[in-house]
This record gives C-alpha cells, sequence and structure tokens, in this order.
C-alpha cells in the first residue's frame, strides 16, 4: 500500500458564508454593523464575492462552530409545515489555498442550501 503524505502547512483552509434574502447579499460570519457592502464580481473567469469575509479553520470542529454562530443570523419563519424554515438561500464557501513553489492554488467547495420550498397552498408565513 502507498501512503501519500500531505503538507499541510502549506495548506490554509477557511470558511466563508452568506445569505441571499429579498435579493440582498449578508455576511454570516461577522456583525452586521461591521459589513461592508457585499457585490457579485468577475474576474479572470473566477466569481466570487467582494468584501465576504473569510475565516481561518484547522479542524472539523472549527467549521463547525463557525457554521452554527453563522446559522444563528440565518432569517426563517415559522409555516404549517415546520417551525423554522428559511427564508432565505445560503452559501457556504469551504476554500484550500496551496502553496507549490511560486504557485497558489485555491480550490473552493460550495454548499448551497435553498429557501424552504413549502408548497404555496399550505404555507402560512
Amino acid at each position: 500500500m502507498r501512503t501519500i503524505s500531505l503538507n499541510f502547512a502549506r495548506r490554509r483552509r477557511s470558511i466563508s458564508y452568506l445569505q441571499i434574502y429579498c435579493e440582498m447579499l449578508h455576511d454570516m460570519l461577522i456583525d452586521e454593523s461591521l459589513q461592508l457592502p457585499l457585490s457579485i464580481r468577475e474576474k479572470g473567469g473566477r466569481v466570487y464575492v467582494e468584501n465576504l469575509a473569510s475565516v481561518p479553520v484547522t479542524t472539523a470542529a472549527e467549521c463547525l462552530k463557525v457554521l452554527e454562530g453563522g446559522d444563528l443570523k440565518r432569517t426563517t419563519a415559522k409555516t404549517l409545515l415546520n417551525a423554522s424554515s428559511s427564508r432565505s438561500h445560503a452559501a457556504m464557501i469551504f476554500t484550500v489555498r496551496r502553496r507549490t513553489g511560486g504557485k497558489v492554488t485555491d480550490s473552493n467547495l460550495v454548499m448551497v442550501d435553498l429557501a424552504g420550498s413549502e408548497r404555496a397552498k399550505v404555507r402560512e408565513v
């Protein structure tokens, strides 16, 4: 069996978390009073959110703690089908930045949670 050695010292892992509510972007990881306006940009074929905070993490437990803090800020409402249904879309971006020689490579895993989709006939907001 072959063992693969990963040099984590050359890798930086971070999480960003945003909410889209009423067509507005909100950073879920920093206090709203400190937020700069967020906007979706494209540069060199890469799409990103300008001014979105990025929190360094090193363990799965740290990742969960960051996400749980962001979840507390999610916009939710009670419906007939769900006691706490999300009213917003959210995206969590897990980024690994790797340095190899003079080259820097970013890899992103984006997980999306779409707003609650209860049927309109039985929904009560």
